[in-house]
């Protein structure tokens, strides 16, 4: 829906005087019901030959000596009736009884035939549902009897207010046109660091931006500082890295799914059964540290189980640690055991301990996350392409991928040797603590509210390991490490994703360099001379690999030869909308554009780096990801994509899927953000046309440069020759450097056939040029050939204003303008075709 801007600042600055609210429930808000405006309705009958005639009316406050703004209450006209009857039917904010009707006709006063008045008072009711949901908050609102309000604009508001009721922000959540009634589904906000509440408003009447009620309150959870108990066995505990790599638990990335307002404590003890437990010192030790608010995660049961500890023995431990933590003002979160890669038959008797934790969970009324049952379904999923034994625990696979880090431990080696399948390697702790974080979210506790959002990539925290056989210094003396870092969730299980990351010779903490995300485009890789070029700017930069649809792309890394073994996302597939099938996380532009993210807090975890001082680029397909990147991920400082763009369906060149992945549908965040965006396209490019690259660059109200450059598509997708684009490195030094400004070019106004526009440069302009062609835009014949219109150039008078209007030749079709500076770097403005 269109939005009001001059209705929304106004509302906005309303809400910060208004003081209407009532506390509705915290996290499930049920019905709510206020008094509006009241319901003024006057009727009077004159004679019926003046039917047809204008008739007004004008409440008029009483003890007013002079007609003044603040005197009148209303103001309104009717037509009247064939039988001389009128009718007026209004809502009046205050009491209507302070004021005196007074009826005019053609100039003359017509009070008396005024022959009822009446005030009532509307109910509106609002049915409403707002939730908190990791840092935002969900709403759906449906609202009811709307007197009077049919076609009168409304708008949904958001206020966080802080713990002592300070209005932190505001945010419009939807707004439009009431028909019959208000509903807004799937509405959602982000929720601003130290919000302690967030109030829902719906505002309607224009005319005096009324209030219409507080529709809920939800208190915002997991601000206050919490721990988290940890109680488990050696599959739960976490394991030094020195003496057990590859070797972890799952407590180890608690810390991972919590915000920083948890901390976590690991009492975890190696073969412990659950009697044996809360028998030891170690529960003692346990129980006087909980303090009241605090949680305690019991992932006991496997050793019961292995151990055939009778049931009722575990029964009755578990429920003495629930009383014990619940006397002191802790809640117990129970688990499952994790199933092993063992036989059935072990993994049936898990299931027995599994539902009598269960059975304690519901008889002591406490919160259990059925991990068993979800790590389970993990196991058994047909698309994960691995056995679980070669992917989660000690397994030859597991070495295979491990010993590309570092050496295995003797602990691993023993495990390996013994054929264990019970004991996790780092991914399958991963596995579990996010298996029980996805259970956790669907739980009626508290904690849920300290939980990160798992499903945002921008939340996710920086994790990587180095391939030291890959790593290198350059000849520049910049560091280049080959990595891998850990991405999003491809078909239930954290992917993984290769990339070189490099620091250039002199980047230190105490000397932090900007750094750039690059990424490459089809038939590329992650490219490590890109990112030695960069290094060589003076930038930190990262290059990571996509998968591109053939495997034979997968492994062409820092020697061309050396495989590398990882769990790896979705490879590269059409983006139009008619194969967007199964699970929307699986899809290829979704770990794709979350890979940008994940690259933007890997670089900017890095000591050598200015925090927040970063940008993007990417090539061909890599443009295509970058446009739709950036308006999901807002924190870069700049883009700059090549040839590969939004509005593909623009694009009369061969890439032109129609798909909700579209950079188009996301500019607006863009915008909003105020992210500079310099758009990068040669004249005869072979994929992109100039329509949809400038398009993008008024959707985004950013700069644009056409390269005339004859067909080229020729930056090799992300290698160093994109050395052949030195506004690239110019305009990231200006950005990132306080470097030179390129020169700024409007875009073309027509006037018949004068062309006008305007340019700026804090240096000398060398040269002005029209390019035009007389065909429009002409692609090459198959998919992939250099297009072949044929470009003509004209010298244009500069203008000691910037400002230009030139009459381009009769038989000009597509036109732009080109203007270059004493520094030999140009922009330019759209292209747009026009009629002979």
């Amino acid at each position: 829906m269109k939005k009001s801007k001059s209705m929304l600042c106004l509302l906005l600055s309303l809400l910060m005087i208004f003081s209407l609210c009532s506390v509705v429930s915290a996290e499930e808000v049920e019905a709510n019901q206020w008094e509006a405006t009241q319901k003024v309705v006057v009727r009077g009958k004159l004679s019926a030959n003046n039917a047809g005639e204008e008739v007004t009316l004008m409440l008029f406050k009483n003890g007013e000596d002079s007609v003044s703004q603040s005197s009148i209450g209303y103001i309104g006209q009717q037509t009247i009736a064939e039988d001389g009857s009128y009718a007026f039917s209004f809502k009046f904010q205050g009491d209507a009884s302070q004021y005196t009707a007074r009826l005019n006709m053609n100039g003359k006063n017509v009070d008396k035939s005024i022959t009822s008045a009446t005030v009532e008072s509307e109910i509106i009711s609002a049915t409403v549902s707002a939730k908190y949901n990791f840092s935002t908050v969900d709403i759906a609102v449906e609202m009811e009897n709307y007197f009077g309000l049919a076609d009168k604009p409304y708008v949904i508001i958001a206020a966080a207010y802080s713990e002592a009721g300070v209005l932190i922000s505001t945010e419009s959540v939807q707004s439009g046109v009431i028909a019959n009634g208000v509903s807004s589904e799937d509405a959602q906000i982000n929720i601003p660091e130290n919000a302690a509440k967030v109030k829902i408003f719906v505002w309607s009447d224009f005319a005096r931006a009324l209030p219409y009620g507080d529709l809920a309150t939800v208190s915002v959870a997991g601000n206050e500082p919490a721990a988290v108990h940890f109680i488990g066995d050696s599959r739960g505990m976490t394991h030094a890295e020195e003496d057990s790599f590859p070797v972890q638990g799952w407590s180890y990335f608690l810390d991972e799914i919590f915000n920083s307002n948890i901390t976590v404590y690991d009492h975890s003890a190696e073969g412990a059964t659950a009697a044996s437990f809360i028998s030891s010192e170690k529960w003692d030790a346990v129980k006087a540290e909980l303090a009241e608010g605090d949680y305690v995660v019991v992932a006991l049961g496997y050793e019961d189980a292995t151990s055939d500890t009778p049931v009722i023995e575990m029964e009755t431990a578990l429920e003495t640690l629930q009383s014990d933590a619940e006397a002191k003002g802790a809640e117990v979160i129970f688990t499952t055991p994790v199933p092993t890669a063992g036989t059935a038959d072990e993994n049936s008797n898990l299931t027995v301990y599994s539902e009598a934790i269960q059975s304690v969970a519901e008889k002591t009324h406490a919160v259990c996350v059925d991990v068993n049952g979800l790590v389970k379904k993990q196991f058994s999923n047909p698309e994960l392409g691995y056995q679980p034994y070669d992917l989660y625990y000690i397994s030859p696979a597991a070495k295979t991928h491990y010993t590309q880090f570092k050496g295995l431990s003797a602990k691993a080696e023993a495990l390996l040797s013994a054929g264990d399948t019970a004991i996790l390697n780092e991914r399958g702790a991963k596995l579990v603590a996010d298996k029980f974080a996805q259970g956790l979210a669907s739980c009626t506790t508290s904690l849920t509210g300290y939980l990160v959002d798992f499903t945002d990539a921008k939340a996710k925290p920086v994790r990587y390991r180095e391939i030291p056989q890959l790593s290198y210094t350059d000849s520049k003396g910049s560091k280049i490490k080959a990595v891998l870092f850990y991405g999003m969730p491809y078909h239930g299980s954290e992917s993984e994703v290769f990339a070189y990351v490099g620091v250039p010779a002199g980047a230190s903490e105490t000397n932090p360099v900007p750094s750039m995300v690059l990424v490459h485009g089809a038939a590329g890789h992650a490219y490590k001379d890109w990112v030695e070029l960069w290094c060589s700017k003076g930038y930190a930069a990262i290059s990571f690999y996509w998968r591109e649809p053939s495997s034979s792309y997968d492994h062409k890394l820092a020697d061309g030869v050396t495989p590398v073994d990882y769990y790896a996302g979705p490879r590269r597939s059409d983006i139009s909308t008619s194969v967007l099938t199964g699970d929307k996380a699986d899809h290829f532009m979704v770990h794709a554009t979350s890979d940008i993210s994940l690259a933007y807090n890997l670089i900017n975890s890095l000591p050598e780096v200015k925090k927040g001082e970063t940008g993007i680029t990417g090539i061909s397909w890599g443009g295509i990801i970058s446009s739709r990147g950036i308006g999901e991920d807002t924190r870069f400082k700049f883009a700059m994509p090549v040839y590969g763009c939004g509005n593909l369906t623009l694009s009369t060149g061969s890439i032109h899927p129609d798909s909700i992945y579209d950079g188009k549908y996301t500019f607006a965040n863009t915008v909003k953000a105020g992210m500079p965006v310099f758009w990068i396209n040669g004249s005869n490019d072979t994929f992109f046309s100039l329509h949809a690259t400038s398009q993008c660059s008024y959707e985004t109200l950013s700069q644009l440069c056409i390269k005339n450059n004859n067909g080229s598509h020729s930056q090799q997708h992300g290698s160093g020759s994109t050395g052949d684009i030195p506004e690239l490195f110019a305009y990231a030094d200006y950005m990132l450097k306080d470097g030179t400004a390129l020169p700024t070019v409007s875009k073309i106004t027509m006037n018949g056939r004068a062309a006008s526009f305007s340019y700026e440069s804090p240096i000398s302009i060398t040269s002005v040029k029209l390019w035009y062609n007389t065909t429009g835009i002409v692609y090459g014949n198959g998919i992939g050939k250099p297009g072949t219109t044929a470009w003509t150039s004209v010298n244009i008078t500069q203008t000691a204003d910037g400002n230009i209007t030139y009459t381009v030749p009769d038989d000009a079709v597509g036109i732009y303008f080109e203007v270059k500076d004493a520094n030999g770097l140009c922009r330019t403005t759209d292209y747009i075709e026009l009629k002979k």
